[in-house]
């Protein structure tokens, strides 16, 4: 069966002052030959000028740069072609139509590229996976991740855990159907001793306070508070627009008003809430403050208002208390301002500011892109970036734990491979064949 060649503009149907065309498989070479009526080989990785046709019509396209990578150098393992041409929706569409209309060619369906990449082995899943959170990414720090990530670091790390499980699997496999060879007696002792430091390191591992999962979606930051102490207006304040209704009267808030917001080159999902107040009768404001409540629990950070103007803090002693909570106290620029508030307080990360002239706004930055750091920091190493890697893992380890009391050999090999099989199913290599090949490459058992 002849695979499909497969084609799509790679920089999307928009106007442009270029368009790249890409096309991929057996066919593309011969695809590009029947549109630039050229009939002499091409050097691959060189660019030339053609002009572009329609082979039915003879009519002229466009002018553009053609490249052709021959397999297996290419982005998606195959034979690639790449057409740079003018970025008119009309050179698009025409040359699109034109391509469909060539035998054994069609259209690219969404991510296809990427899969081929991943199956002729030029990516694994946490490249693919990389790749995906960098075209997602919208901040600095969301982008050095999935360059970490893209460029292997992260499958490097698990398929080293998958080798060193492989190996480990051979020597049980080594015993279970040689028991004759004269091998060492510290053997099982060994793989002990190595299935327990492995157990450690992808403790160690997952122990990360999914610092990457929160990078990677964005930092939750809830602004909690009595009812008219300023949360909206510090909203608005702190994003530069004016997106939260101000009104001095009570309960304007009734539901969670979310925005995205970079500080720092760090996502932040930035929610505003309903006033929380003990004591209330109006259902709709009932529901806003459970529906605060339950944002607060999410958050992994969040602003608790105060009114320095009173001295009302019992419907927010709860939060204040909370670990991952900034104690802003505002109409700092009201005359009646209390400043006993902040020394009274027994918060470190309080701070006094006015949402209305600005002040204590620099140093509310500050503080929080220090806390957002902390929470998610950009770290040089590989690190978990979603949770299909962090359950995976933790079966990794359950496998892993359970073989170390398996009664039998045969018990013990059949966890390890499974444990294999958990860490190979987050790349996207699971082929339990490399256990003999390593059997048979580490032990002279052939006589």
């Amino acid at each position: 069966m002849i695979k499909n060649t497969i084609f799509a503009p790679a920089s999307g149907l928009i106007k442009s002052g270029l368009c790249v065309i890409r096309i991929s498989g057996d066919k593309s070479l011969w695809a590009l030959k029947q549109i630039t009526q050229i009939s002499e080989d091409l050097e691959p990785r060189k660019a030339y000028l053609k002009t572009l046709r329609d082979p039915h019509t003879d009519n002229i396209i466009d002018e553009a740069l053609v490249l052709y990578f021959k397999a297996p150098f290419s982005f998606t393992g195959e034979d690639v072609v790449e057409i740079h041409c003018h970025g008119s929706i009309a050179v698009i569409k025409n040359l699109t139509e034109v391509l469909s209309r060539l035998d054994h060619l069609r259209i690219a369906e969404a991510g296809e590229f990427t899969r081929r990449a991943f199956e002729t082995g030029k990516m694994d899943l946490t490249e693919v996976e990389g790749l995906h959170d960098l075209l997602e990414a919208k901040t600095q720090a969301q982008h050095k991740q999935a360059m970490l990530q893209m460029r292997g670091e992260l499958g490097k790390l698990y398929s080293a855990w998958r080798q060193n499980l492989i190996d480990l699997s051979a020597h049980i496999e080594a015993l279970i159907d040689f028991p004759d060879e004269e091998l060492p007696l510290s053997v099982t002792d060994r793989i002990q001793n190595e299935i327990q430091d492995l157990i450690k390191t992808i403790a160690n591992h997952l122990n990360d306070n999914k610092k990457g999962q929160k990078l990677r979606n964005g930092i939750s930051l809830a602004i909690l508070g009595s009812p008219n102490v300023g949360k909206s207006s510090i909203l608005n304040r702190f994003i530069g627009e004016d997106i939260a209704i101000v009104s001095d009267i009570a309960g304007t808030t009734r539901d969670v008003l979310e925005s995205t917001l970079d500080v720092a080159g760090y996502p932040i999902n930035i929610a505003d809430t309903a006033g929380i107040r003990k004591q209330t009768d109006d259902i709709i404001e009932k529901e806003g403050i459970k529906r605060a409540i339950n944002k607060s629990h999410d958050a992994d950070i969040l602003f608790v208002v105060i009114d320095g103007t009173t001295n009302n803090l019992d419907d927010m002693q709860d939060y204040i208390q909370n670990e991952n909570a900034i104690i802003l106290i505002n109409k700092q620029d009201d005359e009646n301002f209390n400043h006993k508030i902040k020394s009274d307080l027994s918060s470190d990360l309080s701070i006094e500011i006015s949402a209305k002239t600005g002040q204590g706004f620099p140093e509310l930055k500050d503080i929080l892109i220090a806390k957002i750091k902390d929470i998610a920091g950009v770290s040089e190493s590989p690190i978990i970036t979603r949770e299909r890697h962090r359950s995976l893992l933790h079966e990794t380890i359950t496998a892993l734990e359970r073989s170390q009391n398996a009664p039998l050999a045969e018990m013990q090999a059949e966890d390890i491979r499974i444990a294999i099989q958990s860490i190979g199913s987050i790349t996207g290599k699971v082929d339990i064949e490399e256990v003999l090949d390593s059997l048979f490459a580490g032990f002279c058992i052939g006589k």
